[in-house]
């Protein structure tokens, strides 16, 4: 081979290998790589993963209560969630205040009942529009089919005053919420044990009454309506609680002190909004025993939504959707986590089988039980 020989082809190599690296670029599925340990410590469910959410059983009730706020209705003679727990989780202190709840049914709709433990009762609004929680508050959270989309908050504090809010998507998900969704038939009452905003006194607490009458959930449930006996859905509990000091007017928050975030079962970070994590809520009539998750849906729940998550997290290092499994888990996908990887336009959807089940989870965090072949609408 002659130099003229060599110095062509060289060229020519060098002018096809640039080819092939422009060509390697704009691959769809040669997305920029992110390090294992990166994609980790990125990952929220690296924080939450570990947290099993708690279990409550809804008996049915002959009796309907009394929406007074007054709790000694024979309805409420059952077995209550008490001790709430820090919203973080173990570790993370104790509550300061005691706080129950309690969950009822019957053929006409859905009773919650909540015992506050409270030294200074507070409450100055009054706008249904406003977000309450910005005073101390209960709240309730219902995702009736625990996909994570569609669902409810619901926020009342001292005064009665409800704000309800309807999610199309999680918080923090681009959903965009209705601060308007007025819940059809929702009805609350509260009863005060104490004097409010009156700060040179010491209060006992105040009760809180619930009904939400079934056809309201048509919006937020595949099915609608009342559960079957049998059935789980997903809910949680929360209160927030404000340090206070005394003001002519009563009380006023301390300035620069966070208030406190005390649930039913812990969300692992000091966000709510969070479905994944709430917890779950079998609908007993008789003897029914509740559809509780069992080994391959609590695999599936897990692996899905670490998949989920080292998705976000991939997005946001690399300035772009995951491409393939490997973007997800560049070691390789977890035993066990047996789940198909399906890019599309935007995002991606992950799907896991076994027999005759399956489940799904796309970009978005919509998880089906079962599996769904469609990607959530976009609602950014």
């Amino acid at each position: 081979m002659n130099p003229g020989t060599r110095r062509t082809l060289s060229g020519g190599l060098a002018v096809l290998g640039a080819i092939l690296v422009l060509a390697g670029c704009t691959r769809p599925e040669d997305t920029t790589r992110v390090a294992e340990d990166s994609l980790r410590a990125h990952s929220r469910w690296t924080l939450i993963g570990d947290i099993q959410p708690s279990r409550y059983v809804a008996r049915w009730t002959d009796v309907a209560p009394v929406v007074d706020g007054l709790l000694g209705d024979a309805t409420w003679q059952g077995e209550w969630i008490d001790d709430f727990v820090d919203i973080e989780g173990p570790g993370h202190g104790s509550a300061r205040f005691a706080t129950r709840a309690q969950i009822r049914w019957d053929a006409e709709a859905l009773y919650i009942a909540a015992d506050l433990a409270e030294a200074h009762l507070w409450a100055t609004i009054r706008d249904s529009t406003r977000a309450v929680w910005r005073e101390n508050d209960f709240e309730v959270f219902i995702d009736p089919d625990g996909d994570t989309h569609d669902y409810l908050e619901v926020e009342v504090n001292a005064l009665n005053t409800r704000n309800q809010v309807h999610f199309p998507r999680a918080y923090g998900d681009a959903g965009r919420s209705d601060r308007q969704a007025w819940f059809p038939g929702f009805r609350s009452a509260v009863h005060l044990r104490g004097t409010i905003n009156q700060s040179d006194d010491s209060d006992q607490g105040w009760g809180l009454e619930m009904a939400f009458p079934w056809e309201g959930f048509r919006r937020y449930a595949t099915d609608g309506g009342a559960p079957r006996p049998g059935a789980v859905w997903r809910l949680n509990f929360a209160r927030v609680q404000w340090a206070l000091e005394p003001s002519p007017d009563g009380y006023r928050k301390m300035e620069g002190i966070r208030p406190d975030h005390w649930v039913w079962t812990p969300q692992g970070i000091v966000l709510m909004h969070v479905p994944e994590m709430w917890g779950y809520v079998g609908f007993v009539r008789n003897d029914e025993v509740p559809g509780w998750p069992d080994a391959w849906q609590r695999r599936a729940r897990s692996c899905l939504l670490d998949a989920y998550y080292r998705g976000r997290a991939f997005s946001e290092l690399a300035h772009g959707p995951a491409a393939t499994a490997s973007d997800l888990f560049p070691r390789g996908v977890p035993r066990g986590c047996d789940w198909d990887f399906e890019a599309r336009p935007g995002g991606f959807i992950l799907t896991m089988g076994y027999g005759d089940r399956s489940a799904s989870i796309d970009h978005r965090r919509h998880l089906s039980f079962p599996a769904v072949t469609e990607l959530s609408v976009d609602l950014r």
